[in-house]
């Protein structure tokens, strides 16, 4: 339901249908003229604008054109006679016309063989670097960019006409004309200018002279890229105002001619129009609003606001304004008829209140005696209910201590699990570092051996193709003398031979074999170095098998060749060794940690001894290095895992640990024998056959 405080005064109504109704419709009725009027008044405006542009084009299409003509003339003489009559004619025409600031007669490689007004110092110029031609259609001459003439300091062109016979003749236009025409043009337009455009935006003619002279380009007015898209009327920014402006382009020359008026000009007509139309409406408006005021104000509002106070009076309970209504002043049945229909409601409504009145006494009389009754009621009903809430509480206390106590038990077994696992997880990842750490040197020592042959294999194969394509030029020769005339045949022999001499056939056919060779050589050391990594890793193989050490030895020499060479000598004393019943790849990787533990304890050039033999049931390696030692207190704790005496981030000491580990799970030991300072010697022994074995 809408509140009667949010509806509008009486009076607001009347207003604002006069306003919605008349002023409004009357201002938009001004407005839709307004624009009617500036719609024709800009196509009209448009009309002169193009009128003015089109004319100019012309002027500019016919200077050309005529001085096409004379220059045909002139061309027409030079191919029909000699160069004494043709320099007659050029003066003559020259001296007559006054159409060319110069013209010229330049020979097929365009220096200057005739020059009118004569200037013999410029006889025999070159004239190959005037600006770009541009070529006119249906037209036997050309038409250069624009330039500013040093000699006139105006705006010129060149007109080229080709001769039949070679050559051609010139002519130097002055395009000042237009200047002059510009200037006539917009004194006469009042707010209007217009300016002359080359197909780039530079000027050729302005009301402003000095733009011209300084080549002031205006390509980035909106005009020149409307033109652009065939739009030749635009609104577009020029300086800091507005403008209106129309455009064509130059038949001949694709130049663009811009007629521009500034938009303020246009739109200063039509406002003061605006304004007046504004004026008369508002007057109107405000006239009419005075006089229905006063009028509503007389016959409506006084009466319904007389109405207003006596029904506030009769909601106070103050029934003695009811009879003055009878008084309202009132020009209309429908307000006297609601006067005498609210007296008439007013009278029943004072009978009611009488009526209501005294059953609100008596009421009032049981309702004390009954709020008494529920007085003892309630006091007996809030002692039983504050016994319920206390016992209430005392239950929720000790369910929520029972929660807590279970979380917390919870939470406990949950971080004893979560610690287990980090230190399972934390054991795994120490030991993963360790062979990872032993997998990338073996990888970077692999990878340096391999680069080294494929390098010198990959520029083999580029020396190659190029003999090879060479080569192949002399077949594809000789495969022509197939389909050779005998009578060619020694011709062909002879190109052949030459052939053959410059690309040095002999040293070639050498030269070949060497590269293959050389090639097929560096393929072998990649197999062979292939070849010792699988022997080595023996992937996929955990049995135990019958194993050649010494070949187990070799293969990781091989593998760690890059690792040791440039670090230690590498002497092997091998002795009579049986085949020792193990599992390869590990006893492998044994042989791979002394080995790097070797080469790490050198300092500068060392040397690696590596002996072996067999006593009785079991065989030995021994690994001798003259690096640094180890120092007497640590040689029994280097077989202890994470034992390190090399820097921190060096190594995390696993590898002794692990080769000791493998060679006890052989049935054999390491033995080590060091002195600080002189080197160390450790001496595995295996037995030959695994004890396991059934």
């Amino acid at each position: 339901m809408t509140k009667d405080g949010l509806l509008p005064p009486l009076r607001h109504v009347f207003l604002s249908l006069i306003l919605f109704r008349v002023f409004l419709p009357l201002l938009a009725t001004g407005i839709g003229a307004v624009a009617g009027m500036s719609y024709l008044g800009l196509k009209f405006l448009q009309n002169q604008q193009q009128q003015v542009v089109q004319s100019l084009s012309r002027i500019v299409d016919h200077h050309l054109d005529h001085g096409g003509r004379i220059l045909d003339a002139v061309a027409r003489m030079a191919e029909a006679s000699g160069e004494k009559n043709l320099q007659v004619f050029m003066k003559s025409t020259w001296e007559a016309y006054g159409y060319f600031d110069t013209l010229y007669q330049l020979d097929e490689n365009d220096n200057i063989v005739l020059i009118m007004p004569p200037e013999p110092n410029y006889a025999g110029l070159d004239m190959s670097n005037l600006p770009d031609f541009k070529n006119v259609s249906n037209k036997n001459y050309s038409i250069s960019r624009p330039f500013i003439s040093v000699r006139t300091g105006a705006p010129t062109v060149y007109l080229v006409r080709k001769l039949a016979k070679g050559g051609s003749v010139v002519g130097e236009l002055n395009l000042g004309v237009f200047q002059k025409e510009i200037d006539r043009i917009s004194s006469g337009l009042g707010k209007d200018f217009v300016f002359i455009m080359d197909q780039s935006g530079t000027l050729l003619a302005h009301p402003d002279a000095a733009q011209v002279k300084q080549q002031t380009n205006l390509s980035n007015l909106g005009i020149f890229h409307s033109m652009l898209t065939g739009i030749s009327e635009d609104f577009y920014a020029y300086g800091q105002e507005k403008v209106l402006g129309s455009a064509t382009r130059v038949e001949k020359t694709g130049w663009l001619i811009v007629n521009q008026l500034p938009l303020s000009v246009f739109m200063v007509s039509y406002a003061w129009i605006f304004a007046l139309i504004f004026s008369a409406s508002l007057a109107i408006w405000i006239t009419l609003a005075w006089n229905l005021r006063k009028r509503i104000q007389r016959h409506f509002i006084a009466p319904l606001e007389q109405l207003s106070r006596s029904a506030n009076s009769l909601a106070m309970g103050d029934f003695s304004q009811v009879n003055t209504l009878t008084t309202i002043p009132s020009s209309f049945a429908e307000l006297r008829k609601l006067a005498s229909d609210f007296q008439a409601m007013s009278s029943i409504l004072h009978a009611r209140e009488t009526d209501q009145q005294s059953a609100h006494d008596e009421l009032e009389i049981r309702v004390e005696k009954r709020t008494e009754e529920l007085f003892v009621i309630n006091n007996n009903l809030q002692a039983t209910t504050a016994r319920l809430q206390q016992s209430n509480q005392e239950l929720h206390s000790e369910i929520a201590e029972r929660r807590r106590a279970q979380a917390l038990l919870a939470q406990k077994v949950v971080e004893i699990e979560l610690a287990h696992t980090e230190l399972k997880n934390a054991q795994s990842q120490m030991l993963q570092q360790e062979k990872m750490a032993s997998i990338g040197q073996l990888a970077a020592g692999v990878a340096h051996e391999i680069n080294n042959p494929i390098g010198f294999i990959n520029s083999n194969l580029g020396t190659l193709r190029n003999y090879v394509t060479e080569l192949l030029d002399v077949v594809d020769a000789y495969a022509g003398c197939h389909s050779c005339p005998p009578q060619d045949m020694p011709a062909l022999l002879g190109r052949i031979q030459v052939m053959k001499q410059n690309i040095d056939f002999t040293f070639l056919r050498e030269d070949i074999r060497k590269l293959i060779d050389e090639s097929m050589d560096g393929a072998t050391r990649i197999k062979r170095i292939v070849q010792d990594l699988r022997d080595f890793s023996r992937i996929g193989s955990s049995e135990w098998i019958w194993t050649d050490l010494h070949a187990g030895l070799d293969s990781t020499l091989n593998v760690l060749g890059s690792e040791i060479k440039d670090k230690a000598v590498v002497v092997c004393e091998y002795g009579t060794l049986p085949q020792v019943e193990c599992i390869p790849a590990q006893i492998n990787q044994v042989f791979m940690n002394l080995l790097l533990n070797a080469t790490q304890a050198i300092t500068g050039q060392g040397r690696i001894t590596i002996r072996s033999g067999s006593d009785a049931d079991e065989a030995w390696i021994s690994i001798t290095d003259n690096g640094k030692g180890i120092p007497a207190e640590a040689i029994a704790r280097i077989f202890d895992p994470f034992f390190t005496t090399r820097p921190v981030g060096a190594g995390i000491g696993l590898g002794l640990s692990v080769a000791h580990g493998i060679v006890k799970n052989h049935g054999g030991k390491i033995e080590v024998m060091s002195q600080e300072g002189q080197g160390s010697t450790f001496i595995i022994r295996l037995p030959i056959r695994h004890l396991h074995t059934t």
